[in-house]
């Protein structure tokens, strides 16, 4: 559970900014699940994937803005971690 909470991020650990990355990662699972579907068809529409992927990728960059770095065990003492 703690490897999780440092490297992964929960609602209390990992951002700076809960409701934007909450927001950004709605907007990348929608981007990801219009590529999924299209994909699974006989003739996607490429197009359409590239736009998504483009979206989803600029999302999850955005998304790290607001990501605390990680922080190491030596420095809890020092600077806490973020929350």
């Amino acid at each position: 559970m703690l490897e999780h909470m440092m490297f992964k991020g929960t609602k209390n650990y990992g951002t700076t900014d809960l409701k934007r990355d909450l927001a950004l990662q709605q907007q990348i699972e929608a981007a990801y699940q219009v590529v999924l579907s299209e994909e699974g068809k006989r003739n996607p529409d490429r197009a359409l994937i590239q736009a998504k992927r483009k979206k989803w990728n600029n999302c999850a960059w955005r998304c790290r803005k607001s990501m605390c770095p990680r922080p190491s065990l030596p420095s809890w003492g020092r600077t806490g971690l973020c929350v």
